[in-house]
């Protein structure tokens, strides 16, 4: 039988892998890995919460081959580069650590399909709407009432006191 692996992921400097994504908690989650080759993940109870296929986690969950998995506000996790073949797992545990820059490309990615739906809105916002120049009277019209207050004010004046 093979070391079982357990990985502790989060922003926090001693987890096994950081991701400095604001986000993402402190101590977001547990990835383990036992002899047999199963895997559960484990939600932390981290602020933004952990979605599997679509659902958060509440507790834990085994995982399958084709789970994906979200961490916070949408970035996509891909579990399974982490873990290691049971078949081909080292006699003696890995210290290595691992880090993600502030915006990893995955980050990115994540993002990249919402951010292109909500230009083409806004673009189509702006076909539906087309700019029409404003006549001057249009463009000055609290001016004009000023004005014509002050006119008004006056011919009063002018008349009551004569």
């Amino acid at each position: 039988m093979k070391e079982p692996l357990l990985l502790k992921i989060g922003r926090a400097l001693d987890n096994d892998v950081i991701l400095n994504i604001p986000f993402i908690s402190d101590y977001h989650l547990e990835i383990f890995q036992d002899p047999e080759g199963n895997v559960f993940m484990t939600d932390l109870n981290s602020a933004n919460g952990t979605f599997v296929n679509g659902k958060r986690l509440n507790g834990f969950i085994m995982l399958q081959p084709k789970d994906e998995v979200f961490l916070g506000n949408g970035f996509k996790m891909h579990w399974e580069q982490l873990l290691v073949n049971p078949k081909a797992a080292p006699t003696e545990p890995q210290n290595s650590k691992v880090t993600v820059d502030k915006e990893p490309k995955k980050y990115v990615d994540a993002f990249a399909s919402l951010k292109e739906e909500k230009k083409q809105q806004q673009e189509k916002q702006t076909q539906k709407t087309p700019k029409v120049k404003k006549s001057f009277f249009q463009e000055n019209k609290d001016v004009i009432i000023i004005w014509g207050l002050i006119f008004a004010f006056i011919v009063y004046w002018y008349f009551r006191v004569s």
